[in-house]
């Protein structure tokens, strides 16, 4: 019997976040997440969203460097099979007071995620939806896609809106032991991103 067709939806920021502040900038194979977020279901595609790092127009050394291991990085994702990477745009908004550190904010990453769900939903080409993501602002596609009948899994670490969490259907919470099962090997040409 032929599994459900699934799609997967990662919100790269929000995953960086998660392997940087609970699993210790771990790098992981992102083939290895997708398998384990499918399962024995069918991919359809898999989605990484997220925003090339800033570079002014004069950028430092540093910047240069963070902007072409990001570019290299989204160039591999895109070769992996079914596997789409959108880019989203860093806006400037200000200077913490506090740090001196520039506050950068995405945009287009969420309506992007939000449009990608909802096209898939409503055109009958999905019956499950994986997202891993911590963001409310999915909100109105989670249940535009529920009312398609699509069943939305979400999988997050331990900073997620409670809202989100209590309106999709399934959850799974990211755990060491899972996260070590995808950890990039030097051994293995698997794929993963430096999340330091």
């Amino acid at each position: 019997m032929v599994g459900l067709r699934v799609a997967v939806f990662l919100d790269g920021g929000y995953l960086s976040y998660v392997l940087r502040d609970e699993f210790d900038s771990l790098r992981i194979d992102y083939e290895r997440l997708v398998a384990a977020m499918v399962g024995e279901d069918r991919l359809v595609r898999a989605y990484y969203y997220n925003c090339l790092p800033y570079h002014g127009p004069c950028p430092s050394d540093e910047e240069r460097q963070r902007l072409e291991a990001a570019q290299r990085f989204h160039g591999v994702l895109r070769r992996l099979r079914r596997f789409d990477v959108r880019e989203g745009v860093l806006a400037f908004r200000g200077v913490d007071q506090a740090t001196g550190r520039a506050i950068f904010e995405q945009k287009k990453v969420d309506v992007m995620l939000a449009t990608d769900l909802v096209s898939l939903a409503i055109k009958g080409r999905i019956d499950r939806a994986v997202l891993c993501t911590g963001d409310s602002d999915v909100l109105p596609a989670v249940e535009a896609a529920k009312a398609e009948g699509v069943v939305v899994h979400l999988w997050h670490g331990r900073q997620v809106h409670q809202d989100l969490w209590e309106r999709v259907d399934e959850r799974t919470l990211l755990t060491a032991d899972m996260v070590r099962r995808w950890r990039l090997g030097d051994e293995a040409e698997a794929v993963g991103e430096d999340n330091g």
